[in-house]
C-alpha cells in the first residue's frame, strides 16, 4: 500500500494509461513480472521508484532487469464494504 500517499490497502486505484509519467507521479509499474505502486523519480536521466513510506528501500534499476510503466495513477476510490 501507499498509505503516506492517501492509498490504502483494498483501495481500487484509477490508472490513466494515455497520460505521461513525469516526475513524482504515482504509477503502476512491472518489474521483473511483479506489479508494485510508487512514485516515478525522473532526474538526470535516471530513473527509479519510490515508495511513499521512508522506511522502504527505493527501487533502482541493473542491467538486464525490465521496468514497464503501466499507467499513472489519477484517483482512488475507497471501498467501505467488499
Amino acid at each position: 500500500s501507499m498509505v503516506e500517499a492517501g492509498i490504502d490497502d483494498g483501495d481500487l486505484l484509477v490508472v490513466n494509461r494515455a497520460l505521461k509519467p513525469g516526475h513524482n507521479s504515482i504509477v503502476v509499474a512491472q518489474v521483473d513480472n511483479d506489479f508494485t505502486v510508487k512514485y516515478l523519480h525522473k532526474r538526470n536521466g535516471r530513473i527509479k521508484l519510490v515508495a511513499a513510506n521512508p522506511t522502504f528501500p527505493d527501487i533502482t534499476f541493473k542491467d538486464g532487469q525490465v521496468l514497464t510503466i503501466c499507467g499513472v495513477v489519477t484517483c482512488t476510490i475507497k471501498r467501505f464494504v467488499a
